[in-house]
C-alpha cells in the first residue's frame, strides 16, 4: 500500500498497525467500561431517589421466617425495630465530607425477634487528632426504631495490597468479610441510616451518582487515546519516498 503526498509515501508496517490496532481496541475497551460505570452510578441515584419518595416497607422477623427473599427490599426505602451491638461497631477510613477527613460508622443491629442482623451505616465521624486511636462513637443501648434505605454493598476506597490489620479501622469493608469477623448471620444488604439516634453522627449522605460525571471524564480521555493512536500511526507511516 503507497499513497504518495508532498515528497513522503505511505508505507504502513505490519508491527505498526498491530500495535496501533491493539491501542485502539483497549483504549475504546477502558472507555466503554467507564461509560457503563457512569450509567451504573446514575441508575443508583435514581434507585436511591425514588426510594426517598416511597413509604417504609418494614422489615420483620416474621417477614424473614416467612422466607421471603431479602434481596426484594434491595434499594427500598425500609424500617425496622432492633438492637445496635456495639462490640462489633467499625469504622471506614479516608471518608471525608467538606475536605474534611473522618469516617463512616458501621454497627449491626440484631432484628427484633430474629438471629438475623443487618449491618448499619450510621453516619459519618469527623477524625480526632491521633489518626491512630480508635474514635469514640454513641451508640443506643435500648431498642430502637430506625429508618434508612438499603444499598447492595458499601463504597470501595482504593487501598493498598496485602491483609486488612486486625483492627476496627479499615478502609473497606464487605457483609461477607464481617459475617465471618463477627461470627453474625447477616441480611445481604446495608442499610444507610436516615432515622437520628441522638448519636452526634452526619447523616447528610452524598448522592449516590457522586463520580459518575468523572468517569465520563475518564472515558473522554480513553475514547482520545485510542483517536491519538490512530492518528499516531497514519503520521509515521509517511516516510520519504526512496530516490530512484
Amino acid at each position: 500500500m503507497s499513497l504518495i503526498l508532498r515528497g513522503r509515501e505511505f508505507r504502513p508496517t505490519l508491527a505498526g498497525l498491530l500495535i496501533a490496532a491493539a491501542a485502539c481496541v483497549i483504549t475504546v475497551l477502558l472507555g466503554n467500561w467507564q461509560m457503563r460505570r457512569a450509567a451504573e452510578k446514575r441508575l443508583v441515584s435514581a434507585q436511591h431517589d425514588a426510594a426517598m419518595n416511597q413509604t417504609a416497607l418494614a422489615m420483620t422477623a416474621a417477614a424473614v421466617a416467612a422466607g421471603i427473599d431479602p434481596r426484594g427490599y434491595l434499594g427500598r426505602r425500609i424500617a425496622l425495630k432492633g438492637t445496635f451491638d456495639p462490640g462489633f461497631t467499625y469504622f471506614l477510613d479516608n471518608r471525608s465530607r467538606g475536605g474534611k477527613p473522618g469516617y463512616e460508622v458501621l454497627t449491626p443491629i440484631r432484628l427484633k425477634g430474629s438471629d438475623m442482623n443487618i449491618l448499619v451505616l450510621r453516619g459519618w465521624l469527623p477524625a480526632g487528632a491521633r489518626r491512630d486511636a480508635i474514635p469514640s462513637v454513641i451508640t443506643p443501648d435500648t431498642e430502637v426504631e430506625i429508618e434508612g434505605v438499603t444499598l447492595h454493598a458499601l463504597s470501595h476506597a482504593l487501598q493498598p495490597p496485602g491483609t486488612p490489620p486486625a483492627s476496627r479501622v479499615r478502609q473497606n469493608l464487605s457483609i461477607a468479610e464481617f459475617a465471618r469477623l463477627s461470627g453474625r448471620a447477616m441480611l445481604p444488604f446495608v442499610l444507610e441510616q436516615h432515622t437520628d439516634t441522638a448519636d452526634g453522627l452526619d447523616r447528610t449522605w452524598p448522592r449516590k451518582d457522586s463520580g459518575a460525571d468523572k468517569n465520563v471524564a475518564y472515558a473522554v480521555q480513553w475514547y482520545c487515546f485510542a483517536l491519538l493512536s490512530a492518528i499516531l500511526f497514519v503520521v509515521l507511516s509517511f516516510r520519504r519516498k526512496a530516490r530512484a
